[in-house]
């Protein structure tokens, strides 16, 4: 029969499959042995190519922006109130692509004046973290709005929590090399228990760069309002 030998090398795999998984048990009986396992995830993770599933998402973005641009670009077809709201989504798209925000066109504008106000210091970088505290007046200007009870518990939260992992971090290194015996299991535990650490503070403080980024803006525009009043 012509499924034989492909039923025979599936039977023989499957038998294959205790022992594979006996050895896998032993080898997580040591600490090495789920070092050797993340790692081994690791690799695959990145050398897994995903960008098929981009390519297919960014795709289907373009292909819907440019319908809409066909639709614009032929205002004798379109609903004349249709094509500003559309326009205006378009715009909003452009520039999420360009700075990495999504702003329709009052708050577009404000924006896009506070950064021709304080780009000698202020970057789309800094104004896309402090994004959620930004408000648009009536006027069209910016204003940074007052960080709630919350966010300030929080704040210092974080503060506390990141100089405290590092703390640590310092105490683990200084017991891995004042220890007597070094071995790869302690090699693995105090370099890479540092690393982790160290890794989870600066993750903890980069919780708080909106609000740095909210207050350094403030604080420009604190500048730049007498300056321009006298003018």
């Amino acid at each position: 029969m012509p499924f034989a030998p492909q039923v025979r090398d599936a039977t023989e795999a499957i038998q294959q499959v205790p022992t594979l998984v006996a050895e896998l048990t032993d080898l997580l009986q040591a600490p090495a042995g789920w070092l050797v396992l993340a790692a081994f995830f690791f690799w695959l993770l990145v050398n897994k190519d995903f960008s098929h599933i981009f390519n297919v998402l960014e795709r289907k973005e373009r292909r819907r922006f440019e319908h809409l641009d066909l639709y614009v670009t032929k205002p004798e077809l379109a609903d004349e109130e249709s094509v500003k709201v559309l326009r205006d989504l378009r715009d909003a798209h452009y520039f999420k692509i360009a700075t990495g925000i999504y702003a329709e066109k009052r708050l577009r504008s404000a924006l896009i004046a506070l950064h021709n106000r304080t780009s000698h210091l202020v970057n789309w970088g800094q104004i896309r973290r402090a994004y959620p505290y930004i408000n648009a007046n009536d006027s069209g200007m910016v204003t940074i709005r007052e960080l709630t009870g919350f966010e300030r518990v929080s704040y210092w939260y974080n503060q506390f929590v990141g100089y405290t992992s590092l703390l640590l971090a310092a105490g683990i290194l200084t017991l891995f090399f004042f220890s007597g015996s070094k071995t790869f299991t302690s090699l693995a535990w105090g370099v890479g228990g540092t690393l982790f650490v160290v890794f989870f503070a600066l993750f903890v403080f980069a919780q708080n760069w909106p609000a740095l980024a909210a207050k350094q803006i403030k604080r420009e525009l604190a500048k730049l309002e007498p300056e321009e009043q006298g003018t």
